[in-house]
């Protein structure tokens, strides 16, 4: 896991020193995350629902101040905690990964031999002498 840390480490110090691999904007706000003035009109409205491509019936703005959802924590971005505590070891995890793939690919090859509905006739070749398919009209 320092390995992990060390190496972030170094990339930020890379990345600090290279302006051009940097593609954040800094020092001011961001003119694409500022909303748009509110539709307070009906030909407002009309024009917002119409650029949404939504029926005025249906369209319905977010004021900035409204109640969120319920689990509007689950759908932001996600964070990676590096100090994190696993419950079990990362090679336990590892163990468990690959002894649950090794497994299943297993079990697949052993019943990949097995028929699971065995013939009941002889499989019926084609001989010499014999017409089995013909596609001619008549």
């Amino acid at each position: 896991m320092t390995s992990l840390i060390k190496s972030a480490k170094v990339t930020n110090c890379w990345l600090k020193n290279n302006v051009i691999l940097v593609t954040s904007v800094r020092n001011h706000w961001n003119k694409d995350y500022k909303p748009g003035p509110y539709p307070l009109t009906a030909t407002e409205r009309a024009a917002a629902a119409e650029k949404y491509g939504l029926p005025l019936s249906e369209y319905r703005p977010y004021r900035m101040m409204d109640r969120l959802h319920a689990e509007y924590d689950l759908l932001r971005e996600d964070r990676y905690n590096v100090n994190a505590k696993f419950r079990k070891p990362m090679w336990y995890m590892w163990a468990q990964f690959l002894g649950t793939m090794f497994g299943t690919f297993g079990i697949y090859l052993l019943f990949e031999k097995i028929r699971m509905f065995p013939a009941v006739l002889p499989k019926q070749y084609p001989n010499q002498g014999k017409e089995h398919y013909t596609f001619e009209s008549n």
